[in-house]
């Protein structure tokens, strides 16, 4: 692997690996700074895509560490991409938060939160902001056989303050609920690799 010291870009999670809630780990600032005047850079990572980076540049500035958005790389910023590479000019529903759905808008990425705009994608974040309207809608898409993202590298359903899972292939694999569902293109895009297709239940 060689040497630390040679390394010249580093790829960091932020929440438990540079600091816990709002308290900096000890020797974080000397390791940001150390990496600078070796000429290298850094990352920090998210799969987060409920907020846009500007809370975490706030945070982080807050605890004495100078950011700017080039410092950060999201599920979101992924997302942007493979949109643009493999699905450009197709209309999206946006299962998420508003922020989430700014962030796509403002990237010009065709988005929509009717989903009888002719969206031919749902896109599924992590929605701090869930209803039971927009699990309707993912639901009803899904059976008109659009194509599915989810901008996440989730293992389990997350739940909401009210205990409600959240739509995500991820957490619907294997389930009863994912084997009702036609075969829709399910694609699940896993934050910092390569695109995998998700497996289909059978």
């Amino acid at each position: 692997m060689g040497r630390l010291q040679d390394k010249r870009l580093f790829l960091l999670d932020m929440d438990g690996t540079i600091y816990l809630d709002d308290r900096l780990f000890d020797g974080v600032t000397a390791f940001l700074s150390r990496i600078r005047e070796k000429g290298g850079r850094y990352l920090f990572l998210t799969n987060n895509s409920s907020k846009g980076v500007e809370g975490y540049i706030e945070k982080l500035n807050g605890m004495g560490i100078a950011t700017g958005r080039e410092d950060y790389l999201t599920s979101v910023d992924a997302a942007i991409d493979l949109l643009r590479r493999r699905y450009p000019g197709r209309r999206c529903y946006v299962q998420g938060t508003r922020s989430f759905y700014d962030q796509l808008a403002a990237a010009g990425i065709p988005v929509t939160c009717d989903r009888e705009d002719g969206a031919e994608i749902l896109l599924s974040g992590f929605d701090r902001e869930l209803t039971f309207q927009k699990l309707e809608d993912a639901c009803i898409l899904l059976n008109r056989g659009v194509t599915w993202l989810a901008p996440s590298s989730t293992t389990s359903a997350k739940r909401t303050a009210i205990g409600t899972p959240i739509l995500s292939p991820s957490a619907l694999h294997g389930t009863s609920t994912l084997k009702s569902l036609p075969p829709a293109t399910l694609t699940y895009l896993p934050n910092w690799k390569p695109l995998e297709p998700f497996p289909r239940a059978a």
